[in-house]
């Protein structure tokens, strides 16, 4: 374990991590060590224990023993949202940094971010997906949106096409306090929330793209193993009722059309690894019927930024016709477990962190 008593330094700007922490021992510790190697010595890391059942709680400990960076903080299992609230509570930096127990970061991560920081609000960073042993699956740079508005980069998150996960940018901690930016209580989609809060107030943002600086683990999951059937469904309501506290639905609208459409398929690709025959039928009319009832009537669908098998069967949607998307699916699953048995690389399916 690396060890870093003096925490003396000469940086001027304080980062604050924020790390929620739910049985996450398998992972943490090169979590952690990945914070304690930055080259960029001003930080503190506020690792919050979420009720977690194994001995993730030691490890948080054992840390901040060895080092006056590392804040622990321990609380009943109220969920990832609520950990990060209080962490956002607890922050001193100028600049909070989140990142999630299982993932890792580089050495130079915080050397590279403080030269972005001024005059700015928000710093987008690039990310490689990478699976357990470290072997890359995806890069996913958002230093490919820089030339896009702000107003773009706000449709393109919510619909989808744009990874919303926090872990993808760094906050000034002012833009929280000052505009009440918090996590909500729903169990999913709160990044969405979030994001789109942080990116409404801000008044300026730049993108850190000299190298990818955050490793995002991409854990093995067996299809069974998927815990939600509709991980979007239930914010879209509540993000119909944000867009219009901030008197921007009557322009989003359709924009809200296209989440709805994002994650009714989001839905139905679920439903068809947990169901089949005639209570997937059953399942699948009852997730329709809740994707209509949601739908703006009034105002088409924003599909610019939607994924091209989103914008395929948005016709079908409007007529209930769900078959194609089921079909779709399990042609999906049979080439993913054919890859994953033949230890071949696999493509996600639907089952992202940011998702859940």
């Amino acid at each position: 374990m690396l060890n870093y008593k003096n925490c003396k330094t000469d940086e001027n700007t304080l980062f604050s991590f924020i790390v929620p922490v739910y049985n996450a021992s398998k992972y943490l510790k090169k979590c952690v060590d990945s914070l304690l190697s930055q080259t960029y010595k001003n930080w503190e890391a506020i690792i919050v224990d979420d009720g977690s059942q194994d001995n993730s709680w030691c490890i948080i400990q054992e840390y901040a023993q060895k080092d006056c960076r590392i804040i622990p903080f321990h609380q009943n299992n109220t969920g990832a949202g609520a950990a990060r609230n209080k962490a956002i509570v607890m922050a001193k930096g100028e600049w909070i940094v989140f990142v999630d127990a299982d993932d890792y970061i580089s050495s130079d991560y915080l050397s590279l971010l403080s030269e972005k920081t001024s005059g700015n609000d928000l710093v987008f960073i690039d990310i490689l997906r990478v699976s357990e042993d470290g072997k890359t699956i995806e890069k996913q740079f958002m230093s490919k949106y820089a030339e896009l508005s702000k107003d773009s980069l706000i449709r393109g998150q919510i619909t989808g096409y744009i990874n919303w996960g926090v872990c993808r940018k760094c906050v000034r901690t002012s833009l929280l306090h000052q505009n009440d930016i918090r996590y909500s209580n729903f169990k999913n989609g709160e990044e969405l929330m979030f994001t789109f809060k942080e990116m409404f107030y801000s008044k300026s943002y730049a993108f850190l793209d000299t190298k990818p600086v955050y490793y995002y683990v991409e854990h093995q999951m067996t299809l069974s193993s998927l815990p939600l059937s509709d991980p979007l469904g239930d914010i879209v309501e509540p993000l119909k009722e944000l867009i219009k506290s901030v008197h921007l639905y009557d322009s989003y609208a359709n924009t809200v059309n296209a989440f709805n459409v994002f994650a009714v398929i989001v839905s139905i690709d679920r439903l068809t690894g947990l169901f089949s025959g005639k209570e997937l039928k059953r399942e699948v009319s009852s997730r329709l019927k809740k994707y209509h009832a949601s739908y703006e009537t009034n105002a088409g669908v924003d599909n610019k930024y939607l994924v091209l098998k989103a914008k395929i069967f948005i016709p079908l949607l409007k007529y209930n016709i769900s078959w194609p998307i089921i079909l779709i699916s399990r042609l999906r699953r049979f080439i993913y477990e054919h890859r994953k048995k033949n230890k071949l690389p696999t493509e996600q399916i639907s089952n992202s962190k940011e998702n859940d």
